[in-house]
């Protein structure tokens, strides 16, 4: 894109996405987590549990392991069958256990590797962080963002369909989230990221059913072809 289209997508863009207030009962489990418990361990089990699945399921599983004491060593200790009932609401449920339970395995030998992250430069700290089977650029990505305060845009499906109808183009995740870095102010990238998926999940639908009635409508290539 040359300078004079980015310069009007950032200043579009920007507006419209800080003018966008979130419907009544949009509920982002990372969110809540973020905002209620000052704990890494907390926040990442979170983000694995939403993969796939909708906040809703997520928090109620996220909840379940709370009241049975949601630390690392307890769910080390815990058998594989037992962790999977207890998060199963959340769908996928074998393989976020299987990935909790490496990651409280891995915490167990090192309790402050979350935290020391922070310190690490943000490719570093992604790199060591996906290095845990289980846990992929996004989840990594939106970890780093919220708790680190990272610079890094995580993508998920709805953030990568309503970047490739804006610009009218396909993209990879690495493409999108460098758009997004570029194109937002750097106080607006967290917020942009809940925002940008209520977007999709609202009005950028598959069959664009709901596209006139976008925020973002009237500056979407793809809608005006």
């Amino acid at each position: 894109m040359q300078k004079d289209t980015n310069d009007f997508l950032r200043e579009k863009i920007n507006k419209a996405l800080r003018d966008l207030n979130l419907e009544e009962g949009q509920r982002f489990i990372v969110k809540e987590v973020s905002k209620n418990f000052d704990d890494p361990f907390y926040l990442l089990i979170s983000i694995i549990l939403s993969q796939n699945t909708n906040d809703r399921n997520a928090i109620e599983a996220f909840l379940n392991l709370v009241e049975r004491g949601l630390d690392f060593r307890k769910l080390n200790s815990m058998s594989l069958g037992e962790l999977e009932e207890i998060i199963r609401i959340s769908g996928l449920y074998k393989s976020k256990a299987e990935t909790i339970k490496r990651l409280a395995g891995f915490l167990s030998k090192d309790e402050l590797f979350l935290k020391n992250l922070c310190k690490k430069p943000p490719e570093e700290a992604r790199r060591e962080l996906t290095s845990i089977k289980g846990i992929g650029k996004k989840t990594a990505d939106l970890f780093l963002s919220v708790y680190c305060n990272m610079p890094l845009f995580p993508v998920d499906r709805h953030i990568k369909r309503v970047t490739e109808r804006l610009l009218d183009k396909e993209m990879d995740y690495e493409e999108v989230s460098q758009f997004w870095r570029e194109v937002l102010d750097r106080n607006l990238l967290k917020e942009a990221h809940y925002k940008l998926i209520y977007v999709g999940r609202k009005f950028c639908r598959p069959k664009g059913e709901k596209c006139d009635l976008c925020p973002l409508a009237d500056i979407c290539r793809w809608r005006s072809e």
